[in-house]
């Protein structure tokens, strides 16, 4: 039996996006006859995981290890005592770290669990996938790559890595760490057999970073899961006097200049078409960031629902029109877990981003609709000008199968020994 080791620093029961992806892809790659095993960290106590069911026919092949980086550094501190333990932690992470980064997580923990990697090689396992970020992890098992040269190593990039500019601290780098971590990158996607990646924009940059040949870089999306699908949300198509908009999931900080535009566009829209003001509504669910607060503060129709189990989550996606994604510049390229669920759900994808691959997608295929940076308050008119004449609609005729979770496996059992 074809054996599949899989490194995911956050898995489930733990919470956090960077666990949804591969309990997914092993779901089905167990039921295809691969035989998977996990290793990831163990982080606090919040086992809140809504992808934990997918985990139930294999959470006997899950190995948690502690990671050697700060706990409190992994969390969001609340109290003040909380964001004063962060503080200090984070000095002193500060003080060792100086010329790498500092917010990489990972860091430790792919020297801690290299006897485990090393065990299940030596016990039959031909393939090990890393998949990042944090980042420094796969770097730190290069060594074993060049060890066993006949197993097949491959990374799994969720996220950019060097030029990230949303996450991972990397826009407030030092030159020298920014370098080291540069470093890092180019010999890990050199020295692994496979690179898998979101997009194909993030292979492109490994292809010219690293200067390796297009066979070893393959695109796999984070697609959806049909067995989520809520019939009650696939059949909802009643349009109503106002249109719903939904974000589900984590608004990220660094899309406060989006906000800003849309902040001054909802005050002119409520002076100059106070009608059309009253009839859109901003639905937000999930983590957002401080300064959210404030713009919330300044709009009736800009609705927070905190964060929601699965159910609750589901009924308000069946009372949406269309879902949004806002993405920063340098990601606007992005087809995030939001974006393939709503896909999945057939809704009409509404996207908040300068322009790009995510927004010219949805257009080309009429499955939703661009809000441009730049052009928020026209855009916005649009917007409610086609709901208002039913236009806004999620086009009938686009396959959605090729993003189905269960079909785009095959992308990883082809490269498997």
């Amino acid at each position: 039996m074809t054996r599949l080791l899989i490194v995911s620093f956050t898995f489930p029961p733990y919470s956090g996006i960077g666990g949804r992806r591969w309990a997914k892809f092993i779901k089905c790659l167990n039921r295809d006859g691969i035989n998977c095993q996990v290793i990831s960290a163990t982080k606090g106590n919040e086992k809140n995981s809504p992808w934990e069911k997918d985990t139930l026919g294999y959470a006997d092949k899950i190995t948690f290890v502690k990671p050697p980086y700060p706990q409190i550094l992994m969390t969001s501190p609340k109290s003040i005592i909380q964001k004063m333990n962060y503080k200090l932690a984070l000095w002193k992470v500060k003080q060792k770290k100086k010329e790498i980064n500092y917010y990489d997580y990972s860091t430790g923990f792919g020297y801690a669990i290299k006897p485990l990697v090393e065990k299940a090689i030596r016990q039959g396992t031909k393939n090990v996938l890393i998949s990042v970020g944090p980042f420094h992890m796969a770097w730190e098992l290069l060594a074993l790559k060049k060890a066993y040269p006949d197993v097949n190593f491959m990374v799994d990039f969720r996220d950019p890595w060097s030029n990230n500019k949303t996450s991972f601290g990397f826009a407030e780098m030092i030159p020298e760490a920014l370098l080291q971590e540069q470093k890092k990158e180019r010999e890990v996607i050199q020295g692994y057999d496979f690179i898998f990646a979101v997009s194909g924009e993030m292979n492109d940059y490994f292809k010219a970073i690293s200067g390796m040949e297009d066979h070893k870089f393959i695109n796999l999306p984070n697609g959806f899961d049909p067995e989520d699908l809520n019939t009650e949300i696939l059949n909802s198509d009643k349009r109503g006097d106002k249109l719903n908009l939904l974000l589900l999931g984590t608004l990220y900080g660094k899309t406060k200049p989006l906000f800003d535009e849309l902040n001054n566009a909802l005050i002119k829209l409520k002076h100059d078409n106070p009608d059309f003001y009253q009839k859109i509504a901003f639905n937000f669910c999930g983590e957002v960031p401080q300064w959210f607060g404030g713009f919330k503060e300044q709009h009736s129709n800009i609705i927070y629902h905190g964060k929601k189990q699965y159910q609750q989550a589901a009924e308000l996606a069946r009372n949406s029109d269309a879902v949004m994604l806002f993405l920063t510049d340098d990601l606007n390229f992005s087809m995030s877990t939001k974006f393939y669920e709503g896909l999945a759900m057939k809704k009409p994808i509404i996207v908040f981003s300068s322009k790009g691959k995510t927004a010219e997608y949805v257009e080309q295929n009429q499955i939703g609709l661009a809000i441009n940076k730049g052009s928020i308050y026209e855009d916005l008119l649009h917007l409610c000008d086609h709901y208002q004449k039913g236009q806004l609609k999620f086009n009938p005729d686009f396959n959605t199968a090729e993003f189905e979770i269960n079909n785009l496996i095959n992308k990883v059992i082809d490269t498997l020994k």
